[in-house]
């Protein structure tokens, strides 16, 4: 891990690269923050044409709200906005989101699948739309949360888009760990959140539990019933044990 130097960046704001946000007051320069060299979080931004402003709008609010649960952790994981283009920045400038501690967090206009050090087969496409579960997370690993909200209406395009650039999928364990009231859908901040609190050293189900609004009644199970290993930690056992277990590949 590395102590960040979180002293804001500077540019032109005529300049088309980001960030483009002069200095401001309101800059985080009040808390040194720890960047963990576990795993990465990506924020895929490329779904704003399928939204209207309102819902832009909400994106940003959670992607702050991301941002601020992130750098308030013991270790926080390097937050990475890709397909950030001029109406996301204009968005995120509302925010001050060009003041956030640049050592925590790196904006790129492109998409994740264009930026070279950004290796595809270290990638992990976070969707409710595969039956592949997410048990560990690997400290090589980025893992992409997509930016897109109304669901309903738009159900399976980041599945699309992953299997299109063969990229692997998994879904949050929700069900082997926790109940909960309602559907498993969660808000940016809150998927976000989960995944800071278990770099941090949190199981899932307590994560869960601790993330989770309470108006869904989350309730961790009993895991003798419904039990996950991590693979690191059964490394010895027989080929067959360990075969469709945990974290597989879409």
């Amino acid at each position: 891990m590395k102590i960040a130097d979180d002293s804001p960046k500077t540019i032109d704001k005529d300049d088309d690269d980001l960030p483009l946000a002069p200095p401001s007051k309101k800059s985080d320069r009040h808390k040194k923050v720890v960047v963990a060299d576990g795993p990465k979080i990506i924020m895929d931004m490329s779904w704003g044409n399928l939204m209207d402003e309102h819902l832009q709008k909400k994106v940003i609010q959670q992607s702050s709200y991301a941002y601020s649960i992130n750098k308030k952790a013991e270790k926080s994981l390097p937050l990475i906005f890709t397909s950030v283009d001029l109406n996301w920045r204009q968005l995120l400038h509302r925010v001050n989101a060009f003041q956030w501690n640049k050592n925590m967090v790196r904006f790129e206009k492109e998409s994740f699948v264009n930026i070279e050090d950004i290796p595809l087969s270290d990638v992990v496409y976070l969707t409710a739309d595969t039956e592949n579960v997410c048990t560990f997370l690997d400290p090589k690993k980025y893992y992409v949360i997509g930016c897109l909200l109304d669901h309903n209406s738009k159900k399976g395009v980041t599945h699309d888009f992953a299997v299109q650039h063969n990229i692997r999928m998994e879904r949050l364990p929700i069900p082997e760990y926790i109940k909960m009231e309602g559907r498993h859908v969660l808000t940016i901040n809150h998927v976000a959140e989960i995944l800071v609190r278990v770099g941090n050293g949190e199981d899932w189900g307590d994560a869960f539990v601790n993330t989770i609004p309470a108006r869904k009644n989350p309730t961790k199970i009993n895991q003798n019933v419904r039990k996950i290993e991590n693979p690191k930690e059964k490394s010895e056992k027989k080929e067959e044990e360990k075969l469709g277990f945990w974290c597989n590949i879409a």
